[in-house]
């Protein structure tokens, strides 16, 4: 099912650069986190998809429950937006709440990274200490 959810602005991380780089990806070699941000800047809302079929750029994915459906803390109002086509690499997105009674989020355009890194490989996702230090890795990296 798509839903819109209002924006009151798009911020960027101020280490954007180095956090995409420690995982491996270049900001320079992705100019739609640029075209992103604009496009929800100019659109003050986000679209967010559940199903496959609905997914194309520029909506966003929770990243909130694992594959089996359980919540995941450290990823509360986190999701992640596909920069080419339907395979990562994967941009890292927050809903920042306002302070301010009837004041829509910021979305706060956090880093690049892929599934392996947030999600954990095949392997990782059956040992919950791994999956423990993958997740607080990425959260650290959010406001």
């Amino acid at each position: 099912m798509l839903t819109k959810k209002t924006i009151n602005d798009v911020e960027i991380s101020p280490s954007i650069v180095e956090d995409s780089r420690s995982n491996g990806y270049e900001l320079t070699n992705f100019p739609q986190v640029q075209q992103l941000a604009a496009k929800w800047l100019q659109d003050k809302e986000i679209e967010i998809y559940t199903e496959v079929n609905e997914r194309q750029f520029g909506r966003l994915k929770s990243t909130e429950k694992d594959g089996d459906g359980n919540q995941i803390m450290h990823y509360h109002n986190v999701f992640h937006a596909r920069l080419t086509g339907n395979n990562d690499p994967i941009l890292i997105v927050k809903l920042k709440l306002s302070d301010k009674v009837n004041v829509a989020p910021n979305l706060f355009v956090a880093y690049i990274s892929d599934h392996n890194q947030m999600f954990g490989r095949p392997y990782e996702k059956d040992d919950p200490r791994r999956m423990r230090e993958i997740r607080t890795a990425n959260s650290d990296k959010l406001p």
